[in-house]
């Protein structure tokens, strides 16, 4: 992707990151491996998405991880078996090119995030160990 992307304005490849925040700022699309975290990030920052899982991640939970966000059209869903870098880069400009598509994907990400979470877990952690 590095190779494809060389010399064309617009295009950041990053192998990582320590700041995401300011990353997610600047993205318009994310290509990314499909944890639990990273798939929060990338909803709560509403980016559509093409996601990679880890084939030797346990119980293969990145795969099932990908597949609620490429159902609700959040993201597309890759093997990394049936992936190279033209491919990759093809998958990208086609999202990138379609508005539309474009601004579907990202809504539906959007929809997956949760802001409140951390205040929905703290609610149900002090109703259970409040006594009625």
């Amino acid at each position: 992707v590095t190779e494809i992307t060389a010399g064309r304005e617009g295009y950041k490849v990053l192998g990582f990151c320590d700041q995401m925040p300011s990353a997610y700022a600047i993205a318009d699309l994310v290509i990314a491996r499909s944890g639990a975290s990273s798939l929060t990030e990338i909803a709560i920052a509403g980016h559509p998405s093409i996601l990679v899982p880890y084939p030797y991640a346990a119980d293969d939970h990145q795969t099932r991880n990908a597949e609620v966000f490429d159902s609700a059209g959040a993201a597309k869903l890759v093997q990394e078996r049936d992936l190279d870098a033209e491919k990759l880069a093809a998958l990208a400009t086609s999202i990138l090119q379609d508005l539309p598509t474009y601004k579907r994907m990202a809504k539906a990400a959007r929809a997956l995030a949760i802001p409140d979470a951390a205040d929905r877990v703290c609610a149900a952690i002090e109703a259970t160990l409040t006594p009625s």
